[in-house]
């Protein structure tokens, strides 16, 4: 993913990455782009709302079935978190976010008739565990809980990152 910090604590990403699903023998293709607005409270504790949209392309023709796939989503939620020095130059970085999701799986033939339309809305509890290396360089394990959603799984997530500067 590529972030950009915006004048004034706004701050917006995109990011392309691919999905293999082994029980197909194909991948897809992953679109993300966010946005996001860092408030600072009480402390060095930070609150951000932020609107992050997804699309998911495949993977497509699994077993020559001609059937292709998509999943769109976006969520809106906060996510408030603080910064804790741990050495002159290792930052941890706790955070929890809350939030409310929304799902759209498709599949449609050869001919772009839909075959299936699922959507789904429901919400989202995320723990967050940053770990910032001489400013510059951060480790985000992530664990995200969907809730009230039915057959919903966890999902657990690692996003590396490196500041070329201000």
């Amino acid at each position: 993913a590529l972030v950009y910090d915006l004048p004034e604590h706004a701050f917006a990403s995109l990011g392309v990455g691919m999905t293999s699903v082994e029980a197909f023998g194909k991948s897809s293709v992953d679109l993300a782009a966010a946005l996001g607005y860092q408030v600072a409270l009480a402390g060095q504790v930070q609150v951000c709302p932020m609107l992050d949209a997804g699309l998911q392309l495949g993977p497509n023709n699994a077993f020559d079935s001609g059937v292709n796939r998509s999943t769109f989503n976006a969520a809106l939620g906060v996510t408030a978190g603080t910064s804790i020095g741990l050495m002159p130059d290792v930052t941890l970085v706790p955070a929890v976010g809350l939030g409310v999701g929304h799902r759209t799986h498709r599949a449609e033939n050869r001919t772009g008739a839909t075959l299936l339309r699922i959507a789904e809305t429901y919400g989202v509890a995320q723990l967050h565990a940053g770990l910032v290396l001489d400013q510059n360089v951060s480790f985000r394990p992530t664990v995200e809980v969907p809730l009230g959603l039915q057959g919903g799984n966890f999902s657990v997530g690692l996003t590396i990152g490196y500041n070329f500067g201000q």
